[in-house]
This record gives structure tokens, sequence and C-alpha cells, in this order.
């Protein structure tokens, strides 16, 4: 079944929190080729909200989280994760 005969609002809400290595080839699809709001976090490879669920390495003081080295996106848990990590060193 192509990605533009079905329904992809339910495909959407069906891929978030899934890890990316378990998408289907249509969710895949979705994810590449339409405006999801949904991206990858670098980190634990889950599908997760872009805007409400994940953190950003910037490339100005104001965007730019030490913690992050090595890594673009984050979702929330991650980032949690490694910024604890970095407050014990």
């Amino acid at each position: 079944m192509e990605a533009h005969k079905i329904d992809r609002v339910s495909v959407i809400e069906n891929m978030q929190y899934k890890k990316y290595s378990d998408l289907n080839a249509i969710e895949l699809d979705i994810l590449a080729n339409y405006d999801t709001d949904l991206n990858v976090c670098c980190k634990c490879d889950v599908v997760v909200d872009s805007f409400t669920e994940m953190y950003w390495q910037g490339d100005s003081i104001d965007t730019w989280h030490e913690c992050m080295k090595g890594y673009e996106a984050l979702c929330d848990d991650c980032f949690k994760e490694v910024s604890d990590e970095n407050n014990r060193l």
C-alpha cells in the first residue's frame, strides 16, 4: 500500500514513540517525505514530537547545550540523562 492511499494521520499517531529501526516502509516514507512534526532522537532512536519533546543543539550561545556534544537532537528523556551525567562530572 502506498503512503498517499492510507490515512497518514493515524499512521503518524501510531509511529510516535516507536524506535526508528522498528518503523515499516510506509512509516519511513511518511517520516521522510511529509510534514509530520516528528523526528528521531540521536541517542535512543525513538520517534518523538520535534517541537515539544526534543532538545536541539544550536550554533549560538543561547542554543548550545554543553551536555549534547556529539548529538544534534535528543528527546526529553535522553537530554535529562546526558544533562545529569554532565552535572556529575
